[in-house]
């Protein structure tokens, strides 16, 4: 396993997905500044909990500040969307990696979608076993 890096890719492979990396971190910067949206750099020097504090107070800075669901409707279409996100970043993560290297997405704690006020429960299952779920429901 020596020389291994960047998701199991040697050499020329793993220079292509940093390569890669650098230029959609740079199309990402120019596009929120085209735009001028709030962005956050996260490398890693600050804690998790610093990192939460930094994005929340970014987000109460905006005109309409945080703002709160409204019932249990609402709540649980941003958990369904929150999930749906982690469901494209988990198969787009195995397509780079390839079917052949991960047979399936990993198991991932996907949030609870009872819309519950509070709720922080999560629910463990691959990918493929949420978006079965999900085709007949919320996942709760």
């Amino acid at each position: 396993m020596a020389g291994r890096r960047a998701g199991g890719l040697t050499g020329e492979a793993a220079q292509r997905r940093r390569d890669r990396d650098v230029l959609l971190t740079e199309m990402n910067r120019q596009q929120v500044q085209r735009h001028g949206l709030l962005a956050a750099d996260v490398d890693g020097n600050r804690s998790l909990a610093d990192t939460i504090d930094m994005v929340a107070e970014r987000l109460e800075s905006l005109p309409c500040g945080l703002v709160r669901a409204a019932d249990v409707s609402q709540r649980r279409q941003i958990r369904q969307a929150e999930n749906a996100v982690v469901v494209r970043q988990l198969l787009g993560w195995r397509a780079d990696l390839s079917p052949e290297l991960m047979r399936d997405a990993p198991p991932f704690p996907f949030s609870c979608e009872c819309g519950g006020a509070g709720c922080e429960q999560t629910v463990t299952m691959p990918v493929s076993e949420y978006q079965r779920r999900a085709a007949n429901g919320p996942v709760t």
